[in-house]
């Protein structure tokens, strides 16, 4: 019998549970676009940035929802 490795994962007490690896991606690619904005000075891609958060962070939450739900 092959013994499992174990990894510890740190959990904080203000860590959302529904917050994932594609949160983590939008928030990024938010500030990105919020960066390559300001040295360029066009902003578009950083207006419809926030939207892409917004929708992300909605359907994480329902997917949460409904694996708590089953």
């Amino acid at each position: 019998m092959i013994p499992i490795p174990r990894t510890n994962i740190k959990r904080f007490p203000n860590q959302k549970p529904w917050v994932d690896k594609t949160i983590c991606e939008a928030l990024n690619s938010r500030t990105a676009a919020y960066s390559v904005g300001i040295i360029s000075g066009n902003m578009d891609e950083y207006k419809s940035a926030p939207y892409g958060v917004c929708r992300v962070v909605r359907e994480a939450k329902q997917h949460y929802r409904k694996k708590l739900e089953s």
